[in-house]
């Protein structure tokens, strides 16, 4: 009986290194290879609830920060907002954070396209477009 208790205690902490080693190769916001060659700018027009649509662009930097600007077309305003983004522990997700507001998801199903997320981080369920595609080249955020 004393053997079975040994036995368990030492298959218990073999586990618990194996965990903690294979967890200390992993970075949690590592970039994985869907956004590769930073800088990179995503640009794409959204859906508008009272205007014919918002030119929205987003800049990613390779020190983990953004700066982003919405246009309202036929609209004299635009919004710009700054802050850092990461990975989800996935890689499937990119996060942009800032100080204000709530975090902005948008799912990345291949290199070149960054489709918006809900507030809840879920697909969209619609017709219409929530995709912001990669620019051939990195560029200054869109003019007002």
């Amino acid at each position: 009986m004393k053997k079975i208790g040994i036995r368990v205690q030492l298959t218990a902490i073999l586990i618990l290194l194996v965990s903690c080693h294979s967890g200390a190769q992993t970075q949690p916001n590592a970039v994985r290879p869907m956004i590769s060659g930073l800088p990179a700018t995503f640009i794409g027009t959204l859906l508008c609830a009272d205007c014919p649509g918002i030119v929205y662009q987003i800049n990613l930097l390779p020190d983990q920060t953004f700066a982003s600007r919405m246009i309202y077309q036929e609209r004299n305003s635009s919004f710009d907002e700054q802050g850092s983004w990461e990975i989800s522990k996935d890689g499937g997700i990119l996060i942009l954070k800032t100080v204000h507001g709530r975090p902005q998801q948008f799912s990345m199903p291949n290199a070149d396209t960054l489709r918006q997320l809900d507030s809840e981080g879920r697909e969209i369920q619609s017709k219409f477009n929530y995709d912001l595609k990669r620019a051939p080249a990195f560029a200054s955020l869109a003019g007002k």
